[in-house]
């Protein structure tokens, strides 16, 4: 549905609803320090959200086909996406 959910792992409850991407979400992961969020999308970009407040930060753009999967570095400063397009982006 083009949309990131975030429930309460306690509960269960829904949270809060990430909504910007313009076509299906392929990945999703938290950075090391748990404060932001990146998913990755089929509209070829990675959105960048506050794990705070669900306040979209940044749109990451560049690839020329699908994002399949994103990752944080382990100290949290870089992200990698990869896409099918054959590239992988830092």
């Amino acid at each position: 549905d083009k949309t990131v959910k975030l429930w309460s792992a306690s509960d269960s409850q829904l949270l809060h609803i990430l909504s910007g991407h313009q076509r299906g979400v392929s990945s999703v992961k938290f950075s090391p320090d748990g404060k932001t969020i990146a998913s990755a999308s089929w509209d070829k970009t990675v959105k960048l959200w506050s794990a705070l407040d669900s306040r979209l930060l940044h749109t990451l753009s560049g690839h020329q086909e699908p994002v399949i999967s994103v990752e944080f570095s382990p100290d949290g400063k870089t992200i990698a996406s990869a896409s099918g397009d054959g590239t992988v982006k830092l």
